[in-house]
């Protein structure tokens, strides 16, 4: 959704109205409610574009987690288009919680055989030569 589209009061993919009429605007107990059921990977993607922050925030957490539990082709193809607008969030607690989340998935995008039956991103990250190079930059 666009900022025009924002301030129109039109709802983002998959979440809840944003603007308009104050009170259409009231939260109720449904639009705060995660629905567990959905499979990991529609849950991440859908409530990573609410319109609530704290669901975009406890979701943008388990991005890198989510990526290594559907692996690459997954990633690329659901994953990796919800960055651009969550770079941008306008919350910077969510900017800063994707931050940390960018590592992890970018290596779960790379690397072949990263996910459910492969190696691990954890794996990767210790291993002597990764360590090598963070500690060069760091």
């Amino acid at each position: 959704a666009t900022a025009a589209t924002i301030e129109a009061g039109e709802a983002k993919p998959a979440g809840i109205p944003v603007g308009g009429d104050e009170a259409n605007n009231a939260l109720r107990f449904e639009d705060l409610t995660i629905d567990d059921d959905l499979p990991l990977l529609d849950r991440v993607v859908r409530y990573c574009r609410s319109g609530i922050a704290l669901q975009r925030l406890v979701h943008v957490k388990m991005l890198a987690e989510t990526a290594e539990t559907v692996g690459m082709t997954a990633s690329l193809a659901s994953l990796v288009p919800l960055l651009n607008p969550l770079v941008a969030d306008p919350e910077s607690i969510i900017r800063q919680h994707l931050a940390s989340q960018l590592l992890p998935l970018a290596i779960t995008c790379m690397v072949m055989g990263v996910g459910p039956h492969g190696i691990s991103v954890e794996e990767i990250l210790k291993s002597p030569t990764v360590q090598r190079d963070l500690n060069d930059v760091g």
